[in-house]
């Protein structure tokens, strides 16, 4: 409780803000709106290309973006002077871990990149929306999973080819009525807690694999475009969300990040980069210089030596002897 009245918390990942105020604008989301003129819209922008899954910890936990350590989801492997990839922020206590009760009571339902810490007694849900998830659904108990059911294990997900405009439309429904289906099932549950909080996360979806049917500059540019198809999500979310919004008596917070662009991330190129500049080693496979012209690798001395040198030997030389 808030002030005595109910908590409902809602999260729009991936929503993006230009999409959201056009269709506002034209009343094409009319619970969105009658939410934004009931209150207050607040707007931050984020330094440079941060990554959603970065700042949704800091809004959660509270911690700085700095001290989570999510920004670009890897971490130095010291065994071979690697880097892991790893995705999952570890360590973070949710708002509601600070209420009375340690959070009982709460309800948590796919909070992106947020996972259920064991020693909170919230009723805390991972990995249920099917979209993306980090790993298979994790009800912490089994009274919840009576009451949420299980996620539609048709869910599609991100296409490894480029899709069809067949794909492209099967993609659009499967998310509009994911997210119907979804809303419904998690509307009652929540009604029955004082704070409640629920990740959307097909507008995320969306993004990835519409995003280019509504931005004009999109590097791919499909001829001819069909911005509904991203829209007609975005109207059925509007629509799936007025139960859980609606309690007049109710604190209602809606979230929505971020606004979607052509990826231009770094991160598969980031350790290729440190192996040629020598920074850290690569695969045992693939130590070794540049391609030789038969497509081998010519024989890189440095490479040699890292292999021969035990991890904690190189870690030794790293931290203590050379420069940093």
């Amino acid at each position: 409780m808030v002030g005595g009245r109910p908590l409902r918390v809602l999260v729009l990942d991936g929503a993006d803000h230009r999409v959201l105020d056009q269709l506002m604008a034209s009343g094409r989301l009319p619970v969105l709106d009658r939410l934004r003129r009931r209150g207050v819209t607040v707007r931050a922008d984020t330094v440079g290309g941060i990554f959603e899954e970065a700042v949704w910890p800091e809004i959660f936990t509270g911690e700085p973006l700095g001290d989570h350590a999510t920004q670009h989801f890897v971490r130095f492997d010291p065994s071979d002077h690697g880097l892991l990839l790893e995705r999952e922020p570890r360590g973070l206590r949710p708002f509601w871990s600070h209420l009375p009760g340690g959070g009982k009571g709460v309800l948590a339902v796919d909070i992106p990149q947020l996972h259920p810490d064991p020693a909170s007694p919230a009723d805390h849900v991972c990995g249920w929306s099917a979209w993306a998830a980090p790993h298979p659904p994790d009800p912490r108990r089994s009274r919840l999973r009576a009451e949420l059911g299980d996620p539609d294990p048709s869910m599609m997900r991100e296409f490894a080819a480029e899709p069809s405009r067949d794909d492209e439309h099967r993609f659009s429904a499967a998310m509009a009525g994911n997210a119907r289906r979804r809303m419904a099932s998690v509307t009652t549950p929540a009604m029955r807690r004082p704070v409640a909080c629920v990740g959307v996360h097909e507008l995320h979806g969306t993004a990835h694999v519409l995003g280019h049917h509504w931005l004009e500059d999109h590097p791919h540019r499909p001829w001819p475009r069909e911005p509904e198809l991203v829209t007609s999500v975005y109207e059925a979310v509007d629509e799936a969300i007025e139960g859980f919004v609606s309690d007049p008596d109710a604190n209602v917070v809606v979230l929505a990040s971020q606004g979607f662009t052509p990826a231009n991330s770094s991160n598969p190129v980031l350790e290729e980069l440190f192996v040629r500049s020598g920074l850290a080693a690569g695969p045992a496979s693939g130590d070794g210089g540049e391609q030789a012209g038969g497509g081998g690798r010519a024989l890189d001395p440095m490479a040699l030596l890292r292999r021969w040198m035990s991890p904690e030997l190189r870690e030794r030389l790293a931290t203590r002897v050379l420069p940093e």
